[in-house]
């Protein structure tokens, strides 16, 4: 035990036993692949659930976790379907670190950079348009590119598929909802992944009609 508390802190130790997660050394390859893609550091120890399903500790790493020093246990659950199973990003210590500061100040620079934009002569569908591309640039097609490196086939779907989740967070997180949790949306991204390589291969057919290179803004090849 002075082991495991000399790793984790007596924190997590405690709050693992509150609730009913008993710590132990093991070997889980697929979880700590999928701790990786996540951008978390696994360690050794997790637990065995009831069900017999496995969990590890993970966290962020030292020179990542400037905000967040939170600690979960990331748990490789069963589905409601049979031979279906979906991870989990379980609290087990909160993360107490802020990033307030650092979206106003983004959102700050942002905001400048389109003010001093001429966008006198646009309409609430140019806007539309335009930022649907700009969070297609930015966040959505970059994180695909990290998913999937060297698939294009599997880029473009999960650009397609994820597209339409983001807009509803975004709006959910603007009109303060409650209900949205951090931990969810960021495992979102890995679950549609999941479901994205449980798909046989003829089964990916990527709608390319998608305006993927409207007036040469975007472009399949460089998704």
């Amino acid at each position: 035990m002075e082991e495991i508390i000399e790793l984790l802190g007596q924190e997590v130790v405690d709050n693992c036993e509150t609730l009913k997660m008993p710590l132990q050394k093991l070997d889980n390859p697929e979880i700590r692949t999928m701790a990786y893609t996540m951008a978390y550091e696994p360690t050794e120890y997790g637990t065995i659930y009831e069900d017999g399903t496995q969990g590890l500790i993970v966290r962020m790493p030292e020179d990542h976790n400037t905000y967040n020093n939170g600690v979960y246990m990331l748990h490789l659950a069963k589905g409601s379907e049979e031979d279906q199973y979906l991870y989990q990003l379980e609290v087990i210590v909160p993360n107490t670190k802020s990033k307030d500061f650092l979206i106003r100040h983004l959102v700050g620079e942002i905001t400048t950079y389109i003010d001093n934009l001429d966008t006198g002569d646009l309409d609430v569908y140019d806007f539309t348009e335009i930022y649907g591309f700009v969070i297609a640039n930015t966040y959505v097609k970059p994180l695909a590119k990290s998913l999937y490196p060297n698939q294009k086939d599997k880029q473009v779907l999960f650009t397609n598929l994820y597209m339409p989740r983001t807009l509803a967070h975004i709006a959910h997180i603007y009109a303060g909802s409650e209900t949205l949790k951090e931990q969810a949306v960021n495992s979102d991204p890995y679950l549609f992944k999941l479901a994205i390589d449980g798909l046989k291969e003829g089964d990916i057919a990527p709608n390319h009609e998608v305006r993927e290179d409207a007036e040469g803004i975007l472009n399949n090849d460089e998704i």
